[in-house]
């Protein structure tokens, strides 16, 4: 799977179409990730867990700090330990992590 980024989002790209995408904001990289999408058709093949570490290596090798908004990342930071440095300390309590 290849994977891009565009000013607002990361886009998972398969078959030269886009199979999901993570919506963010970043604020002199402080990135707020809102929102996992992958649609119906897609789901089950491990394509937003994909999107979600992409995403998160992406903030990592950029310095960025990330607000984890959606649901789906809070969970993936959880279960990933090694991306809760990501998030600022004084806003883990604000996302239960």
């Amino acid at each position: 799977m290849d994977f891009r980024i565009t000013d607002s989002r990361f886009e998972a790209v398969g078959d030269g179409q886009v199979v999901g995408w993570l919506d963010f904001t970043n604020d002199n990289g402080m990135v707020s990730m809102t929102h996992t999408v992958v649609p119906s058709k897609y789901e089950g093949r491990g394509i937003g867990t994909s999107l979600v570490a992409h995403a998160l290596n992406y903030a990592r090798d950029h310095d960025w700090q990330v607000l984890p908004y959606c649901s789906f990342i809070q969970a993936y930071i959880v279960t990933h330990e090694g991306y809760l440095q990501l998030v600022p300390k004084d806003r883990r309590a604000e996302f239960v992590l």
